[in-house]
């Protein structure tokens, strides 16, 4: 099976890039396919979900996010009524978050095996843009081996910020609530355990409920929710889902790049003012830039021992870049240089973003 599989994350430019990529002929274009929607969108849910009727900040689609999926309805019920795509399961959304190459999903596969499918009997390639699948990105490389898989990161402070923005300007808490789903329904995971533990997240191994039940609670949770805890549950998924992809990507591209070179790497055309400006301009939130930094030397110091060497001086490039920006928008003059503390403190240096030439085992 060719294609392209983009493993991106929340608020990291990757639909504006999927968007671009779906709009060139040869293509068809999945959007999140492991999206908690699927299993059970209807076709008019599907006409109704447009960039335009929520706060989105994306660029303007050409049809709505989930149109490709209109002919992989369910046919059933009393009435006949389409409900639901074939083979979507709402437990990939936020359950087996974290996967090794080695374990198994046959729901999983015949799923995404599908939507490929259906690309290929329109003699097009399938792109799947994933938010969900960074911790998984072992397993999409194992099993589709003949499918290209770049992965996406931006660094977590653009992506707090952006998840600020929803909060405060759009009340909407999703951005902050969903990372407190996923670590609480994988905290058996060791890694995640381990992080849980060390910076003292308010998550515990079991909740009684479905997972969208407990989305459902985080979402109204939010709102009481220390702002340094939020950022802690953001900045531990984002980590680990990173050192996870890492090793097993084709290409790595920073989101945080110029528009017009992440378009030149992806081949399409930029216009200028497609992406809007990342700015904090809803209110500072509740933390210090001494707490961020002190999050992140916990969590670094946690993975240490868990990753390569290359991998944790990557991370650390886009932590240093982290606090830098953290620094300018919580208007501490204290601004921290590109290359310390952790360059020196754990003897690194920097690491390159750019295309990949090969897999890792």
């Amino acid at each position: 099976m060719s294609g392209l599989f983009l493993h991106a994350s929340w608020r990291s430019a990757g639909t504006w890039i999927w968007e671009k990529l779906r709009a060139q002929p040869g293509y068809m274009g999945f959007y999140e396919p492991l999206h908690e929607v699927l299993p059970r969108i209807t076709p008019s849910e599907i006409n109704r979900l447009h960039e335009n009727n929520w706060q989105s900040r994306h660029p303007a689609l050409s049809k709505p996010y989930f149109s490709e999926y209109q002919q992989l309805l369910n046919h059933g019920g009393a009435n006949r009524r389409r409900i639901g795509v074939r083979n979507a399961n709402a437990a990939f959304c936020f359950d087996q978050y974290f996967m090794n190459g080695s374990e198994t999903s046959d729901r999983l596969y015949r799923y995404i095996s599908g939507l490929c499918e259906a690309a290929y009997a329109t003699n097009r390639q399938p792109v799947l843009k994933f938010t969900r699948t960074q911790g998984r990105l072992a397993w999409f490389v194992r099993h589709f081996p003949d499918v290209k898989n770049p992965l996406l990161v931006r660094q977590p402070w653009a992506k707090f910020r952006s998840a600020w923005r929803c909060l405060q300007e759009d009340g909407n808490p999703y951005f902050f609530a969903a990372p407190m789903v996923v670590l609480e329904r994988n905290a058996a995971n060791i890694d995640v355990a381990n992080f849980i533990r060390a910076l003292g997240l308010p998550i515990r191994s079991f909740r009684p409920g479905t997972a969208q039940w407990r989305l459902r609670h985080w979402k109204q949770a939010v709102a009481l929710t220390d702002h340094v805890v939020l950022y802690k549950a953001l900045f531990t998924l984002w980590i680990l889902s990173v050192a996870y992809a890492l090793p097993h990507a084709d290409a790595l591209f920073d989101g945080d790049d110029a528009p017009e070179t992440l378009a030149a790497a992806f081949g399409f055309e930029f216009v200028p003012h497609e992406r809007p400006p990342a700015r904090m301009d809803a209110g500072h939130p509740n933390i210090s830039v001494e707490q961020v930094k002190a999050i992140h030397e916990t969590a670094l110091a946690t993975l240490k021992s868990r990753v390569d060497r290359s991998v944790l001086e990557q991370i650390v490039n886009w932590v240093a870049v982290a606090e830098a920006a953290a620094a300018v928008d919580l208007m501490d003059r204290k601004i921290v240089p590109a290359t310390a503390p952790y360059m020196r403190r754990f003897g690194l240096g920097a690491t390159a973003i750019g295309p990949r030439s090969t897999n890792a085992a």
